[in-house]
């Protein structure tokens, strides 16, 4: 128990994420030979190699339940022989600690359900007003562009939900190890903010759909994005035109749509970060990644929120449905 005392916070959580990295190396070989030649299929592939470090988490965890059981065990022996010097409470932390890592499965899903997510829907969309872009003069731009989207937008959805699902486990794990901290640890011991911040993030991280739909339905009313784009007639374009326009809309919505995942997910890690003290991420800052990728998610209808606060009508303009 001294030896791992001993060791620092910040190598126990590298030691994590460089676990996870080259258990993910060594499980994508086989994915990646496997799939075709688009960057969908790469991304998907590289995904695959995730899927099994759920379980290999999970043995992890049985071991190290274990280890600080039978560390609660010694501390107990020890307290019995030296009541003075070795507190009882040490003991304690060890056993809770290791009951929670020998039962990882189970305390997810109380963490899930202690934030309600199991009951919620997950985000969803309204669907894309694009087409293949093709016509009788080749491939144009906005093709390009269209099939692009069209191949990215559910690989990234799916690398989004498997990274997200990994990394919550790992900051869960984390979270459950500063439990046998002292309490002179400040916000990174059993009862400070920012082990408290790595439980609530790690139960966004675990639920992402889920989160989402919750931020979405707070801000814009409703978890079922609008991303259905409909250029007025009155706009003056031709059908050809509106057609390149609506597959141009699309592309965008999609990077848009990436982009925001990205900040959410970086804004909960600033917003761990803060709450440990680090002096280079600020709660503001977190705030800030966390709100504005719930609005590049639903950049629909926020541009539609845009333009009736200017008093414009969108179904004279640019309608997202």
């Amino acid at each position: 128990m001294f030896l791992m005392r001993s060791v620092s916070y910040i190598k126990i959580q590298k030691a994590f994420m460089l676990l996870a990295l080259f258990c993910a190396g060594v499980f994508y070989s086989d994915a990646a030979v496997a799939q075709d030649n688009t960057l969908g299929d790469l991304v998907v592939g590289l995904s695959d190699g995730f899927l099994t470090l759920p379980s290999l988490l999970e043995m992890i965890s049985r071991l190290l339940g274990a280890g600080f059981i039978i560390f609660g065990i010694y501390k107990f022996r020890d307290h019995v022989d030296r009541p003075s010097q070795v507190p009882m409470f040490d003991a304690i932390r060890m056993m809770i600690a290791g009951a929670f890592f020998l039962t990882l499965p189970d305390m997810v899903n109380y963490l899930i359900s202690t934030f309600g997510f199991q009951e919620i829907e997950d985000i969803s969309n309204s669907g894309y007003n694009m087409s293949a872009g093709d016509n009788e003069g080749g491939l144009t731009v906005d093709g390009m562009l269209t099939s692009l989207a069209n191949d990215l937008r559910p690989a990234m959805m799916y690398a989004f939900y498997i990274f997200s699902y990994v990394a919550g486990l790992i900051v869960f794990m984390i979270a459950i190890y500063r439990i046998t901290r002292g309490f002179d640890q400040g916000a990174r011991g059993p009862l400070g903010m920012g082990t408290f911040a790595h439980f609530v993030t790690a139960a966004v991280l675990l639920s992402l759909p889920q989160a989402l739909a919750v931020f979405s339905t707070t801000i814009f009313g409703d978890s079922d994005v609008k991303t259905f784009a409909v250029i007025s007639e009155d706009a003056g374009m031709t059908a050809e035109l509106a057609e390149r326009a609506h597959a141009i809309m699309g592309a965008v919505e999609t990077f848009m749509i990436i982009i925001g995942i990205i900040s959410f997910i970086r804004g909960w890690f600033i917003l761990k970060s803060a709450a440990d003290g680090n002096g280079q991420a600020t709660t503001l800052s977190a705030f800030s990644h966390i709100v504005a990728g719930v609005v590049a998610v639903n950049i629909g209808p926020f541009i539609n929120a845009v333009q009736q606060t200017f008093g414009l009508d969108p179904a004279n303009g640019i309608l997202f449905q």
